[in-house]
């Protein structure tokens, strides 16, 4: 599976708790295109999390 952002909106600022209660900043918010066997996927709302070494996804529900 490939990953890449297609576009980022770099001045979106936040900041999110990761699983040790530590915060860290969002650089940037964007859609990202996944490649994958069947085909290309495109999410959008992605955060740009600089200092988390490894992708994760959340999807959230309301």
């Amino acid at each position: 599976m490939v990953v890449s952002f297609k576009e980022l909106d770099k001045p979106y600022v936040s900041k999110v708790k990761i699983g040790n209660g530590e915060l860290v900043d969002v650089k940037g918010k964007g859609m990202i295109e996944v490649k994958i066997s069947s085909g290309t996927k495109f999410i959008s709302d992605v955060l740009f999390v600089p200092d988390i070494c490894q992708s994760l996804l959340n999807l959230g529900h309301s």
